[in-house]
């Protein structure tokens, strides 16, 4: 998919070798029993998948990706995101944080049917673990370090979210 004029590409989908720059970390890292992985396939496509259980308080996976820190122009996030049914949340860390809180903005997916989203930087929250962080600063693009989805929905099962564009517009 080419950028249009008000868009520009934050993460390419078309380079394989980015297989590698995607980092996975699910609820094991506490003691459950979630997991999840990242791929880029041939035809442009990134796919974040897995399954999530609940054993052990556990109920979680995120992938992210390290994006560059100048994105000084724009007004938002979209993309381009084939689902399963499920919420996931679209999350941004930036080098403030120091990996203490992230900014989320959440959408729900209809299964098997492509969807675009516009999420306006102002509308991102500061979370920690889920919980809001009401005195986080307000979202600096500039400051953008990675961005990344993460489900956490309450339910066992298996997910599967493909994604085609994560672009900054204007």
């Amino acid at each position: 998919m080419t950028a249009t004029k008000q868009e520009s590409t934050l993460v390419d989908f078309s380079n394989l070798l980015f297989n590698e720059d995607w980092k996975v970390i699910t609820d094991e890292v506490m003691g459950g029993c979630s997991n999840g992985s990242f791929k880029i396939f041939a035809s442009k496509l990134g796919c974040f998948s897995g399954h999530i259980s609940l054993k052990n308080n556990g109920g979680f996976s995120t992938v992210k990706i390290s994006v560059s820190p100048a994105i000084n122009k724009g007004n938002g996030i979209k993309i381009k995101v084939l689902g399963d049914g499920n919420t996931y949340s679209f999350r941004i860390s930036t080098s403030e944080s120091n990996n203490f809180y992230q900014y989320k903005v959440e959408f729900d997916t209809e299964e098997d049917k492509w969807q675009s989203f516009k999420f306006d930087f102002n509308e991102f929250n500061a979370v920690h673990r889920g919980k809001p962080v009401p005195e986080a600063p307000p979202l600096k693009t500039q400051h953008i370090e990675t961005v990344g989805f993460l489900i956490a929905n309450k339910q066992a099962g298996d997910f599967c979210l493909y994604a085609s564009q994560i672009s900054i517009y204007t």
